[in-house]
């Protein structure tokens, strides 16, 4: 089998990555048509958001799909296309490069676009033309791909009875994580320094923080899904209990963020703009406990992020919101400990929980770490979308289409 893995998708993003590195581990020959424009810029929803800033990135997808026309165009011989995360617009692309090829598109979007900036981060105002505009890309994507692959059931359904597309024409694969970067061997414990430095420039190293405290580690955007603020009202539960937190990212929220730690007078907690990438593993390798995501909108409850699979497979326990996608994977007390999402006092009690049960704790981690290896892994993820594929392709014929809905 080869596969065009096809798009402006951000490379180096773990979703990318993992269904990338799977497939050529599965034995599945991946030819990359690529191009970069979205991992420029960090902050996607911001930069891209202003009427101008969408203007002169109408310029900029123009003339990267030009090039990215001519690059499939010499790809060669293949058996279908993939569309990588992001990929809402270049499935449009995609669909009108592989009329003559007949060849079947597989969409790996990850995210709804709407769901993600108008309904879980309320960056752009539901019923606004932009609004209607994320909806309409989300449901033409996905309607002129043959196959979705989706990360849980919950997203699935969510995207089925959003954009009017039957559950036949999903799958569903973990979202996994790299194990060439995060393993327990990757990285020796150590908390790094901030790049940015707001507001603590120079967080201590971890042979910097006394051994007696236990240390907790957030990264991640600062944004509603992961219920960083209620995070914050943890942190300021747990002052007077020995617990150092150390709070990564930046995002949304972050005003709000450093707004309320003033107001409570935080201590025990470092907070670091940005870590590289290949930087996490040591950050996660030094903490006692991670944190998943705890916001209590809808999309909160629907998935399992890039975080809790990295802490699993590293096998560090993990707290996180409970939900029915992360209920899914996980089982509360064997590989992770869930609690109450939106609730500053259900993360506190669930740290202190874990922090006073040091064999509940390290059995958590090594189960979490089991789990991973069993179903999450890229050699398992690899062999179940090469599996997906050849199905797919196995009833795609003359004869046999999928057939794409139309579009209402």
């Amino acid at each position: 089998m080869r596969v065009c893995y096809f798009g402006c998708y951000e490379r180096n993003y773990p979703r990318n990555r993992v269904i990338i590195d799977g497939l050529r581990g599965a034995g599945v020959e991946v030819v990359e048509c690529h191009r970069p424009l979205w991992e420029l810029t960090r902050d996607k929803s911001r930069g891209y958001l202003s009427t101008g800033s969408l203007l002169r990135l109408a310029g900029e997808v123009f003339r990267v799909y030009l090039s990215l026309t001519w690059d499939y165009l010499r790809a060669g011989s293949h058996d279908l296309v993939i569309v990588g995360y992001i990929g809402q617009l270049d499935v449009l692309l995609a669909r009108v490069l592989t009329i003559f090829r007949r060849k079947p598109i597989v969409f790996n979007p990850l995210i709804s676009l709407y769901d993600t900036l108008v309904e879980d981060r309320g960056r752009v105002r539901a019923g606004s033309l932009r609004a209607k505009l994320l909806f309409l890309l989300d449901k033409w994507s996905c309607h002129l791909s043959d196959l979705i692959v989706l990360d849980t059931e919950e997203h699935i359904r969510y995207f089925s009875v959003s954009f009017g597309i039957p559950r036949e024409r999903f799958r569903r694969l973990w979202v996994g994580a790299e194990e060439g970067v995060f393993s327990p061997k990757s990285q020796i414990p150590a908390f790094a320094k901030a790049s940015a430095g707001r507001p603590n420039p120079n967080p201590p190293l971890a042979d910097q923080i006394p051994e007696k405290e236990f240390r907790v580690l957030f990264y991640g955007k600062l944004s509603p899904l992961h219920g960083i603020l209620r995070i914050i009202e943890a942190v300021g539960l747990l002052r007077d209990d020995n617990v150092h937190f150390t709070v990564i990212g930046t995002g949304q929220l972050s005003e709000e963020v450093r707004e309320l730690a003033g107001r409570i007078g935080l201590k025990g907690v470092d907070f670091i703009d940005w870590v590289e990438y290949q930087e996490l593993p040591g950050q996660i390798a030094g903490a006692d406990l991670c944190l998943g995501v705890f916001g209590e909108g809808e999309k909160a409850g629907r998935v399992i992020p890039n975080k809790v699979f990295q802490a699993l497979a590293m096998g560090r326990p993990v707290i996180s919101g409970d939900s029915p996608g992360a209920r899914e994977l996980l089982t509360h007390g064997k590989d992770v400990w869930l609690c109450e999402r939106g609730s500053g006092e259900a993360i506190a009690e669930a740290i202190i929980r874990l922090k006073e049960d040091e064999e509940l704790r390290q059995r958590i981690g090594q189960e979490g770490r089991r789990l991973f290896l069993e179903r999450c892994s890229t050699e398992v993820l690899g062999k179940e979308i090469k599996r997906i594929l050849e199905e797919m392709l196995s009833v795609t014929s003359d004869d046999v289409k999928y057939q794409r809905s139309s579009i209402k």
